[in-house]
């Protein structure tokens, strides 16, 4: 269970991005400003992270200090929380803990999933939130009831609660952790066996086919090649069309395990291969795809073609990528 507590805000003025960014280039972490979602007038959520939540080796203990977001001293609270953290609080509390912010929990109405997943994902194994000396708080997204306490004094509240934190990870820390701690090999191959789930020509079935061959280049294992001879044979034999009556770009996409088929001497596969860059290459306007939907995937899925393509030596589809 991880130890949430309430802490009394007394401080004004809510943070800026530049007030975050001054924080974050203080020594020591954390270090990162990033954002966790947007409001409903397109205003970044935005927090103070470090890197070691996905740090297996990490020894570190972690708190995360949030404040809803209808108070500016609760926000401002927060930041001076990590403010002192980094500067004033004894080595040895900085040795033992890492710390994340979220000055502001300011997720649209209904949004019930974005703040537990942004906590879930710190592991944490305290958690305080700041709140003005009357209003209610909000609680805790991951694992947790809150623990109120009221008044507490700031800063000097801060490094109590964390020399007074139950020893040990939290629930989620320890889940966390056996997460990234697993073997990368041992997690591809049990993908590679379950997709794609329905073998197609389009975006996604070939990204899995294409990290399936890459694993058996890596482990040396043919039979994971096998499985992509055998799950694309319909196409490379001609039983099945390449595509539908009306082209679509993420269907020219999935022909990127063909040009990885034909890396092998396969002249079918690289026939195919061919016939998707050529697609790829269209364009109803400079920089514009002929089959995309206009929007931001048009990009990658179209260069996932190209640049294998210009791998292969056509210097047109690599200009038309770049």
């Amino acid at each position: 269970m991880i130890t949430t507590l309430i802490v009394s805000a007394v401080l004004a003025a809510v943070p800026s991005i530049d007030d975050l960014h001054a924080v974050a280039r203080l020594p020591g972490e954390p270090s990162i400003v990033s954002a966790v979602g947007m409001t409903r007038d397109d205003r970044p959520i935005l927090t103070l992270e470090n890197s070691s939540a996905f740090d297996a080796e990490s020894t570190k203990r972690r708190v995360v200090v949030y404040a809803g977001a209808s108070s500016d001293a609760a926000s401002a609270a927060v930041l001076e929380a990590v403010r002192w953290f980094k500067t004033q609080a004894p080595r040895e509390l900085r040795d033992q803990w890492s710390v994340s912010a979220l000055p502001a929990v300011a997720f649209a109405d209904g949004d019930e999933k974005s703040f537990v997943r942004w906590c879930t994902f710190q592991a944490p194994d305290v958690a305080i939130e700041f709140v003005d000396e009357d209003a209610r708080p909000i609680g805790f997204g991951a694992d947790a009831h809150p623990w109120v306490v009221r008044p507490l004094q700031r800063n000097e509240s801060f490094e109590r609660i964390l020399r007074g934190a139950k020893p040990g990870r939290s629930n989620v820390h320890e889940t966390v952790r056996s997460r990234v701690s697993r073997d990368p090999l041992t997690i591809a191959k049990m993908l590679a066996a379950k997709y794609p789930g329905a073998p197609s020509i389009s975006y996604i079935p070939s990204v899995a086919w294409t990290g399936t061959l890459r694993l058996g280049s890596i482990s040396g294992d043919a039979s994971w090649r096998a499985k992509v001879d055998r799950e694309t044979s319909p196409w490379r034999s001609g039983d099945k069309p390449l595509f539908g009556d009306r082209i679509q770009l993420t269907a020219i996409a999935g022909t990127m395990v063909f040009a990885d088929l034909a890396a092998a001497g396969d002249a079918r596969a690289r026939a195919l291969a061919d016939q998707g860059a050529a697609l790829a290459m269209k364009e109803k306007a400079p920089g514009v795809t002929e089959y995309g939907g206009g929007w931001t995937d048009d990009m990658f899925m179209a260069t996932s073609v190209l640049a294998r393509a210009g791998a292969r030596g056509d210097s047109q589809a690599l200009e038309t990528a770049v």
